[in-house]
């Protein structure tokens, strides 16, 4: 009973920590998901686009003659903004993929407020059912999104409240049928609320498998690239930054007389070194084996041979606590700096250059390129 408790516990812990909002969410994350949730959105944007001229020919037969014309301006309308919506790609970040969802939502919505007034009530005439329900497939849409918590609240607060500001407006709010539809609403909106959370939760899993090294929970290689790509995309780095390639000194050798989960323990504290000294614009990765990377953004101050004296220092200073005892460690780091127009493949394989002088030259050494 306490191991299912405790495992509880830490599952809501963590799915709150995962769904309840982006605020913790990493920048990685954060474009992986924007990128996804805009690319939803436009398949979405295409489906409702073709669907909403298409529903004329139903409008033809079960509308009067007399509101056929406004509906047929009306989905034309609907229909325009929706496939224009296809064609807009916002940036890949998340304010350009929450516009782009409200966008989605908002045009049927606004096509259904305008409907039902020009219509009057249609929850009672079961051949007009199909007019009531656009808010339900709007929820339902919803839940195929990884949206936060605070987002799906949000966006869908908004799609209730037009519902029943509609409804209020056309004095029916308090009938049965209007109560029913209020009542599959909540329930729908309950279901896409759960629905975007678990979504959401796999995909972080998913991306974390796919970009963080699993033993120090920092960036794998693939991911630091991807991330370093986005930000030069998204202009959040300026024309110059540097590039630290840190690599343990003989580590093979506490490898080879303490064993693989010594030397485990040896990378975790590596790594908490690196975390320590990180800027807050800065990006760290283990590029494979005992080699690091720090790609420092120029805003993080310091000269790039002073930051890197600094953390050289500090790894030598505090010795990994292992299960073997503590043992005292030394780096050797290489120093490159990144130009604008300069591949990031080129800029790493500057820095192991100076990596390996500073093997060369006696360990325990940073080393940067004459400029």
């Amino acid at each position: 009973m306490g191991n299912f408790r405790e495992t509880a516990r830490r599952f809501l812990q963590e799915v709150a920590w995962d769904c309840l909002s982006a605020r913790h969410h990493s920048r990685t994350f954060d474009y992986y998901r924007a990128d996804r949730l805009i690319l939803r959105s436009r398949f979405f944007a295409l489906l409702l686009g073709v669907a909403t001229p298409l529903w004329l020919f139903a409008d033809i037969w079960l509308l009067p003659a007399g509101y056929l014309e406004p509906m047929v301006i009306l989905r034309l309308m609907a229909g325009a903004l929706l496939l224009a919506l296809v064609w807009v790609v916002p940036k890949p970040n998340l304010f350009g993929a929450r516009a782009h969802i409200l966008m989605l939502v908002g045009i049927p919505l606004l096509f259904h407020v305008a409907s039902q007034g020009l219509l009057g009530p249609t929850y009672s005439n079961p051949a007009l059912i199909g007019y009531t329900t656009l808010p339900l497939f709007l929820v339902v849409m919803l839940a195929l999104f990884p949206l936060t918590l605070m987002e799906g609240l949000g966006i869908t607060a908004l799609l209730v409240g037009a519902v029943v500001v509609q409804h209020a407006a056309q004095g029916v709010i308090g009938e049965l049928g209007v109560l029913g539809l209020f009542w599959d609403l909540a329930l729908l909106t309950g279901f896409s609320l759960l629905a975007q959370g678990i979504h959401l939760h796999m995909l972080m899993l998913v991306h974390r498998q796919a970009t963080h090294d699993p033993l120090t929970g920092l960036l794998n290689r693939g991911g630091l690239f991807r991330r370093l790509e986005q930000g030069v995309t998204q202009e959040e780095w300026p024309d110059t930054a540097t590039v630290l390639i840190i690599d343990l000194d003989r580590f093979k050798t506490i490898n080879d007389r303490h064993g693989h989960p010594v030397g485990d323990e040896v990378l975790r504290h590596l790594s908490t070194i690196l975390e320590e000294h990180l800027g807050p614009q800065d990006l760290a990765g283990r590029i494979g084996g005992e080699e690091f990377v720090i790609v420092g953004h120029p805003d993080a101050g310091g000269t790039v041979r002073e930051r890197a004296d600094i953390l050289r220092q500090a790894i030598a200073d505090h010795p990994a606590p292992t299960s073997a005892g503590p043992l005292t460690i030394t780096a050797s780091i290489g120093v490159a700096r990144w130009e604008s127009g300069r591949r990031v493949e080129e800029v790493i394989a500057e820095a192991d250059e100076a990596l390996y002088a500073a093997k060369e030259g006696g360990r325990d050494l940073v080393v940067e390129p004459a400029s």
